[in-house]
This record gives structure tokens, sequence and C-alpha cells, in this order.
């Protein structure tokens, strides 16, 4: 054993000194004595087990004969991933993995972490598919517009002063090919400086112009469009301006479109002669397509803004289309009939234009499991339309489980539909069924909770003439025409404002004027304004304030002169005709209490002017009573766990 010499023994002993003292200062100057009682010694302590790691089953579907064993993990390694055997799909290359059937979204690669149970689906494309990977090649392909394309890298077209659509509107010049965003992502684009076309044509414009073929997986993010305030006669998306028997599936839209006030400023000779320049017409902008024909549309969501500040008409704008119908062709050996359908879309873009919608401006096609959650507007002075969802839904027009949140501001405005049209000679369209809305309404003129205006279009002799106007005679049919309800099972949660004072226009030279209101006004929690309205299990829960400052003395018009402000406020419909008569409409309530002011008296049953019984907070707040008494499908609706005190309302599912 080596000796420690004294010199070594000194300096242990001074460590261990200062140690015992460092220790008893810690106990001095942290835990108090009281809290030194009670702190649990080491030995006592409880043991700490970390919990096991938990894992997933992740299983795949090839799309061959070939089976690949599942696995077991929560994140997923690159050692994990496995690879097709590419002989059983001979002509097709493996892409990847994803978490959809449909490929949407992008391919699912090392590093992911599963949340539950996942099938994997891999993605093969023909070998035939030409490969685009940069800002050249995308805009070769209008060359070849017929041909099969995929991204193999992210885009950036920035750079480019003003995008040229790929596919005219000439017949031959589509895009009739397929496009796949295959998972990458394309930025930057701006289009300016757009001209009519010479003929009147409407011209297509957007990322793609006219498209007969069909667009998949495509994300388009930080797009800029404008279109100068005296240009006309367009239909303008951000990824497609028309489309025509076409499809687009699984697609994302970021950007933003403008078309700003028209500048009015010209020489001595547009003075005298009057040659100003008009505001834009003839114009469907959508937040992801302009005009949709006969097409079908799902999975699409879009985000930005779109802003018109013309007020001309047949200018429609929607979140992600401006307009949904059909594809007609009539000729000696041709006869086509096509309608469009949307469907689970969704848009948060803020709307402002002439028709305005959350998701749609003009729909007169089928539309189902979409929501819109941006704030809709238009002018308070020109007669603009603004719904939450659709700005005008017309009589071929169908909306079905769908709904909106934001807020809804126009001269007619409606948290979900701007106005709707049902025609009784076809009983078709024009029809809403499980939906709701949340958002509140502010209108000049017509405001609803739901709808701003039902009106609907009577057959020749009457509502006498409407069964067999709706079916033939001759052909047997065992249900009334009565039971075609345009609106069942709705709900409408948002406060309730029609407020008129002065308005404010423009002459085509831009000078501004105001005038007096010489109007009504209408507000109602769930419809503003209706005409002959067949309704059914349908709910208002906002208040109501109608206001209109209609004066005697500036309100002329023609020979007419009004004497009062009227202002027609009800806690269901503002004012109708046939709203309660025979089975015109059946279970329709309020909540408990819902006010009803108008030009700043409060009205309630009592005064005999609210058309529609309270519903107290026992039933609002009770599953049984919606599904048993009004008939909601908790298939569409999720009921439980309801407080409407709180803002606890009924929701949808969207399939």
């Amino acid at each position: 054993m080596r000796r420690i010499k004294g010199k070594t023994v000194l300096v242990l002993l001074t460590v261990i000194l200062a140690a015992s003292v460092l220790l008893t200062g810690c106990g001095a100057w942290g835990a108090s004595a009281d809290e030194k009682e009670y702190a649990p010694s080491v030995s006592n302590a409880p043991s700490y087990d970390p919990p096991a790691e938990v894992s997933y089953v992740v299983s795949f579907v090839t799309g061959t004969d070939e089976i690949i064993p599942s696995i077991e993990t929560r994140i997923l390694l690159q050692s994990q991933i496995p690879a097709p055997d590419a002989k059983n799909k001979p002509g097709y290359t493996f892409e990847g993995w994803y978490l959809t059937s449909d490929y949407a979204g992008s391919k699912i690669t090392a590093g992911y972490e599963f949340t539950r149970n996942t099938t994997l689906y891999a993605k093969w494309m023909a070998n035939t598919t030409i490969r685009i990977k940069t800002a050249e090649e995308l805009a070769d392909i209008a060359q070849k517009p017929s041909g099969n394309y995929a991204l193999g890298a992210d885009i950036d077209l920035s750079q480019i002063e003003s995008w040229e659509p790929i596919g005219g509107f000439e017949e031959g010049n589509e895009f009739s090919g397929t496009f796949d965003g295959n998972g990458y992502v394309i930025s930057g684009m701006n289009i300016k400086d757009l001209e009519a076309d010479e003929e009147f044509n409407y011209l297509p414009i957007g990322l793609f112009g006219k498209v007969t073929g069909t667009i998949r997986n495509v994300t388009l993010v930080n797009y800029n469009i404008q279109l100068d305030g005296d240009q006309s006669r367009f239909y303008i998306g951000g990824i497609a301006g028309w489309l025509s028997r076409a499809t687009m599936t699984n697609c994302v839209a970021i950007g933003n479109f403008i078309n700003p006030e028209i500048d009015y400023e010209g020489g001595i000779w547009d003075s005298i002669l009057g040659s100003y320049a008009e505001p834009t017409t003839s114009l469907y902008c959508g937040g992801a397509i302009g005009y949709v024909q006969g097409s079908t549309v799902s999975n699409v969501s879009t985000e930005g803004t779109i802003r018109s500040e013309s007020n001309e008409e047949s200018i429609f704008f929607g979140g992600i289309a401006g307009y949904v119908g059909y594809y007609d062709e009539e000729g000696e050996n041709v006869s086509i009939h096509e309608p469009s359908t949307v469907r689970n879309c969704n848009s948060s873009v803020d709307v402002y234009g002439r028709y305005a919608g959350g998701l749609i401006g003009y729909n007169n096609g089928s539309v189902s499991s979409c929501f819109a959650t941006g704030d809709i507007s238009g002018s308070l002075s020109y007669p603009a339309i603004a719904g939450g969802l659709v700005a005008y839904n017309y009589n071929a027009g169908s909306v079905s489980r769908c709904y909106a949140t934001g807020k809804t501001e126009a001269r007619t405005a409606g948290g979900l539909i701007g106005v709707n049209i049902f025609d009784f000679e076809t009983a078709d369209g024009g029809t809403i069924d499980n939906c709701y809305a949340s958002g509140d309404v502010f209108a000049s003129e017509y405001a609803g909770g739901l709808v701003g205006r039902a009106v609907s279009d009577l057959p020749y002799l009457g509502r006498p003439d409407f069964d067999s106007s709706v079916y033939d005679p001759n052909t047997e049919h065992t249900t009334s025409a009565t039971t075609f309800f345009m609106i069942e099972n709705c709900l409408a949660y948002g406060s309730v404002e029609a407020n008129a004072s002065t308005t404010v226009f423009k002459d085509y030279e831009g000078n501004e004027y105001t005038a007096n209101v010489f109007y009504a006004v209408f507000a109602g929690n769930f419809i503003g304004q209706a005409y002959e309205l067949y309704i059914r299990n349908c709910i208002g829960f906002g208040n109501v304030d109608a206001i209109s400052h209609r004066s005697a003395s500036d309100s002329e018009v023609g020979d007419e002169t009004y004497t009062h402000n009227v202002a027609y406020g009800d806690n269901f419909v503002g004012h109708s005709t046939a709203l309660t008569s025979g089975n015109d409409s059946v279970r329709i309530f309020v909540a408990t209490g819902v006010s009803v002011t108008r030009n700043g008296s409060v009205y309630s049953t009592a005064d005999g002017y609210n058309s529609v019984p309270e519903l107290g907070y026992n039933y609002l707040n009770d599953a049984g009573f919606y599904t048993s008494s009004l008939g909601f499908d908790t298939d569409y609706w999720n009921l439980n766990d309801l407080d409407v005190q709180t803002g606890v309302y009924p929701t949808l599912k969207l399939s």
C-alpha cells in the first residue's frame, strides 16, 4: 500500500470540510425546516417505471397480387418502408405510400408518426406519364394538352411576370389530359394585365385555362390574380378557369384575386364624348375554379381573399367556384344534359363582391358535405347578395349537409344562402337540407340567419296547379307534390340585423352621390323574406333587429310617396306569403328568449307579430327531441352533450 503524504491528507480534509459547509448552507438557504421534515427520503420515494412505447399496426395495400406483411411501429423508420415489386405492375412505377386510396396529400416518408392503426396505399404511375420538374416544362404542357403529366419537383413561378394559362378556350386547345400534383407544390403564380377577347368570348384564366380532362392532387400556394376594373367576360380560378365535363379532386388553392375599382380618368375628349370605360361585368371567379360546367369537384380546399369593387350585374364570386351548373349540348345527333357535383370541399376565403358566396357564387348543381368559414360581404347600397356558403342557389341547385360559420353583410344577406329559388314546375332544385349557419348577418334590405330571401316560382295556374305541373297526371305516383319541402332539417344560430339608412352610388364618371332609402327592410332569424315557402323541421336561435330610416319627406318614387319607414321583423321569417297555411310549414320553432325589435320597439308573441312558437332548453338540449320530433339523422348530426345556453349547438358530421 502506498503511503499518503501529509500534504495530501490536508487537502482531503479541506475538501470534506467545505462540502459539509455547503450542505449545511443548502439546508439553511433552500428548504425550510418544515419542508425538510416532510421531504421524502430517497429510500421512501416511489419507484418510477417509464411507460412502454405505444406502437400501432401499419398495413400495406400494394394494388397488386403482392402481399406485404404488416408492421408494428409508432415512428416510421426508413428501414421499415417497403418497396413493392414493380414486376407485379408492368408498365408502372411505384411512387410511394399514401394514407388514402385516392392518394390525397403528400406521400408518407421516414419519420412519420402514427396515432392509430393505419393502412397505407401504394401509388403507381404509368411509365408513359411525363414528369414535370421546372417552370418551363410546366408551361410547355400547353403544346401537348392531351398528355398525362405529374409533378416531379416543387415549382416556383414567381419569376414569371404574368403566367399564361395551360389550355385555351378554342376547341382542340383545352387541357384534355391528366395532371397529377403528386405531392409537390406550385407557388408564386402571378396573372395580370388581362385583355378581353375581341370576339367577346369568355376567357378562362388560372394555372389552367379550360379543362376537359382530370386535375388531381394539385397544391397551388401564394398565387395572385388581378383583373383591371374595366375588363369583362372572364372565367377566373386559381387552379382552373373553366371545368367543362371534367374532374378536379384532392386539390388546394391558396391565394388572392383583386378586381379593383375602375379608373374613370380620361382626357378632354372622353368628357365631351362620354366615352368612359364601363366597370367589370360578366365575370365568374372562384378561389379554385371560375366556371364549373357538367363536372365533378371533390375534396378541394381554398384559402385567401377575393375582392371585386364592381357593382355591375352578372359577376359571381365563390371561395371554391364562381359558377356551378349544367353542361348542355343539343344538335342533330346530340343531346347532352350533364349536371355538376361539388362535394367534400371547404373554403376559408374572405369574399367581397356583387354576388358573393363563401363556397359558390351561383349554384345550379349538387353541393354536399361542404363548409365555408370566410367572412362574406358586398355593397350595402347596390343590390349585392352575400351568402355564407352560396350567394344564389337557383332552381336546379341543391345544398345538403353543409354549413357556414362566417359573418355575412350586403344589401341581401343570408348566413348560408343569399337568395334561394324554388320552382314549383319542377320541384327538383332550390332545395336545402340538413344544413346550418352560425355567423351573424347584417343587411340593408333582406337579412336572414339561414337565407336572405327564399323565392318560389309558381306554375301558370298558381298553387292549385302544383301537382299536375310536377307530375304527369297519366303516370302513377305515390307521393303528393306538396311533400317537396325546399328547406328541411336546418338550423340558424347567428344574430340578424336589417338596417337601412342612406345609400351611396357612383356614376360612370366616378362621381359619388347619396340618396335616402325608399324601400322597406326584412329581417328574420331564419329567413328575411319568403314567397310561397314550404319548410319543415327547422329552428332559429338568433335575435332579430329591423330598422328602416325611410322618411316621408325624401321617399318619393315615381308617382308614389312612402309616408312611413316599414321594418318587417319576425322571430322566424321577416315577411312571407303562405308560411303557416296547411302543410306549408311543419315543425318550425325558435329558441326560447329570442328577441325581435322593429325600429327600436320590442315585439313579442303576445303582440301577435312572432309567428313561430318558442322551445325551452329542455327541448333544445335533448338529442331525442331532434331525432324523434324533427327527424334529424345521427349519421348526419352531432347531438350529444348539447348546451345551447353556452353556445354548444348541434353540428354536422361531414362524410
